[in-house]
């Protein structure tokens, strides 16, 4: 089973984008094992920086420098049957410790 993992970007007037990716699980690692290392490597375990991690960003078109900002939320993760959308073509795994990198 791949994985998918959903994620929000919540902006200063609390409106909400959501997105999802799916991930291949090459070494069909159980969800409660993935979920674990990602709350690992996520800022108060919740929030990472989209871009940074290569997935969509989900900003509204209407950005505000001033008042948004640029972290995205971890939502969950779940399994499916879905093909992988990654377009890097990562494994979970490989995302997962993408997640940790901090921008330069």
């Amino acid at each position: 089973m791949n994985i998918e993992f959903s994620y929000l970007y919540r902006d200063a007037g609390n409106f909400k984008n959501f997105g999802t990716v799916v991930f291949a699980n090459k070494n069909q690692t159980s969800l409660e094992k993935l979920n674990e290392m990602i709350k690992q490597r996520l800022i108060d375990e919740m929030f990472f920086d989209a871009v940074n991690a290569g997935v969509p960003s989900l900003f509204f078109d209407d950005y505000d420098e001033e008042l948004d900002h640029d972290w995205h939320e971890f939502e969950c993760i779940n399994e499916v049957e879905s093909v992988p959308t990654d377009s890097h073509s990562r494994d979970i795994t490989a995302f997962i410790s993408k997640l940790a990198e901090r921008p330069t």
